[in-house]
């Protein structure tokens, strides 16, 4: 029987697998990610001009800030978290962001409550309409990042691609929601809460399905 050299049969073994393609390292695009969320902070306090009073509350430890701690908290984590959801091996990572941002988003709102919050009074149509346009606003300013973590999920391999844009919608309007929180002029702690530490929550629902058909469109052959 005549034998067949090893190079010939590796190349009979791969003849028709698909080419693969390399995953991005996760710190790169984290930090890419993390960036341009920066950078959104950034243009928004600009264009909407900084409240007098920012610094002043984001040093006395209370309630403002507290809420800022808990959005920033929320932004880094559920980042981390969708990125790592792209990726087959970073599980304990996903978990360990959302753990992050969600717990820190809850955890740091829930003492601003216990220790500033008093007693909610009736909400008047001027209030309603007040959160519901600082949560619009968090939700717009965070579409640009949306679109950039949708691309950088693309370039993974989620098997739960439905949860990651869920994640990474979260993760952007955390970001947008802080934007807002520093540049809204509010006094109120359940506006704060309401329409500024809620916000990345309606992100994560309305912009899941945005972020999902996009990273399908861009996503490679693997």
């Amino acid at each position: 029987m005549r034998r067949v050299p090893t190079e010939d049969l590796v190349t009979l073994l791969v003849r028709d697998l698909e080419p693969t393609r390399r995953i991005p390292r996760l710190r790169a695009q984290l930090a890419a990610l993390v960036g341009v969320g920066g950078l959104l902070v950034l243009l928004v306090a600009i264009y909407r001009g900084l409240r007098p009073d920012t610094l002043a509350l984001l040093l006395s430890g209370e309630a403002f800030a507290l809420v800022a701690a808990g959005l920033l908290a929320a932004a880094l984590g559920a980042c981390c978290a969708a990125l790592a959801l792209a990726r087959p091996d970073r599980d304990r990572v996903a978990r360990g962001g959302l753990l992050c941002g969600a717990g820190g988003l809850a955890l740091f709102v829930g003492i601003a409550v216990l220790c500033f919050g008093e007693a909610p009074s009736a909400a008047g149509a001027e209030a309603v309409h007040a959160a519901l346009a600082c949560s619009v606003s968090g939700i717009l300013f965070a579409v640009p990042l949306s679109i950039l973590a949708a691309f950088l999920v693309s370039t993974g391999a989620a098997r739960r691609l439905g949860l990651t844009a869920a994640v990474a919608g979260l993760g952007a309007t955390a970001f947008g929601a802080l934007a807002v929180h520093l540049t809204c002029p509010s006094l109120s702690l359940w506006h704060w809460i309401t329409a500024h530490a809620l916000a990345p929550v309606l992100g994560a629902a309305l912009l899941a399905a945005p972020v999902r058909a996009l990273a399908l469109r861009w996503e490679r052959p693997r």
